[in-house]
């Protein structure tokens, strides 16, 4: 909400009623009233009446309904503003290896472990939180491609399913090709300018009855770009094991990404591969594919005004109606 007047010059005319202040001051004490009388004495210690200390009211009466009527002049009103956002958007599917593997912890820069899956959850809801106006859908995929949610504006429930995003099965497979051609499928009848999935794995596909290459084509002849991000340490990552008694022990293993597959999705469907080796180069990720899929918003800034000018009007008019009825009654003088 906000204040401003139409007519700002206008409250020059304020100038009037102070002139008109000054000239009734001048006036009263230049042009008593005179009555004359035989003697005055005795009357210099007469008390004053309340009529006769409150009679100055009238002339800031007066004053002020001539200032009512110049700020009513000036249109004082308040502004309401809203914007109405005009875009085709982006429609945009996430796919997340939810495969046992990402359990494993990489080494970050700053030495400690973070699992993929957690690290993979945390960058997504931020990327989801930057964005205006796309749909954003999600699929999680192991061995079998579970949709979670379908690409959607209403962020708030999508980021709550992500949150519940977690393993099912520690020695899951990857099915890739079958989680590519869910995602794809997804977005089949979608009618947004630009559609696009975001694949993230750190394997390589051993389930599942899509092959990758078929389901990027399948990508490609609808029009679907897909962002594939291997994630995994280059060197040896720490897997959690559970021992007999219910210990956490951790043993090493080896990242076991199929680079070469990811990179031919990418490139079939014109999107891009790359590979985090730790968080914070899946930020980097998420930043750089946030910045290439930009749609154009419109934005068109409305505002809605309500004139004040009607009830100051109003209110002047009950004022000088007060003032001229007092003056012809209570406060009235004679001569």
């Amino acid at each position: 909400m906000s204040f401003e007047l139409a007519w700002p010059t206008a409250l020059a005319l304020l100038a009037l009623p102070v002139l008109a202040g000054l000239w009734s001051v001048w006036r009263g004490r230049s042009l008593r009233p005179v009555l004359r009388l035989p003697s005055l004495a005795g009357l210099g210690a007469a008390p004053k009446s309340l009529r006769l200390r409150l009679r100055p009211l009238l002339t800031v009466g007066r004053l002020l309904v001539l200032a009512l009527i110049v700020v009513a002049i000036a249109r004082p009103r308040l502004g309401e503003s809203f914007e109405t956002v005009t875009t085709e958007g982006i429609d945009i599917v996430l796919a997340l290896d939810t495969s046992g593997s990402m359990l494993a912890e990489d080494k970050t820069p700053g030495g400690t472990r973070v699992p993929r899956l957690q690290a993979a959850k945390e960058v997504a809801a931020e990327f989801v939180k930057g964005r205006a106006a796309d749909r954003i859908g999600l699929i999680s995929f192991d061995e079998l491609a579970v949709p979670r949610c379908p690409p959607t504006l209403d962020y708030g429930v999508l980021l709550d399913l992500l949150d519940q995003v977690q393993i099912d099965d520690e020695g899951g497979k990857t099915a890739i090709g079958t989680a590519l051609a869910s995602a794809v499928n997804r977005l089949r009848e979608s009618e947004a300018e630009s559609r696009i999935v975001i694949l993230v794995t750190d394997g390589r596909n051993n389930a599942g009855r899509v092959e990758p290459s078929d389901a990027a084509e399948m990508a490609r002849l609808l029009g679907v770009r897909v962002y594939t991000i291997g994630i995994g340490s280059k060197d040896d990552a720490y897997y959690p094991v559970r021992g007999p008694f219910g210990q956490l022990s951790y043993q090493r293993i080896r990242s076991d990404i199929d680079e070469e597959t990811l990179q031919e999705i990418a490139k079939t469907t014109g999107g891009a591969y790359f590979r985090a080796t730790h968080r914070g180069e899946l930020e980097n990720i998420f930043h750089l594919v946030n910045q290439l899929e930009r749609t154009e918003i419109e934005v068109e800034e409305h505002v809605r005004h309500h004139e004040l000018f009607p009830e100051l009007v109003r209110a002047a008019g009950v004022l000088l109606a007060l003032v001229l009825l007092s003056g012809a009654t209570w406060w009235r003088t004679s001569p």
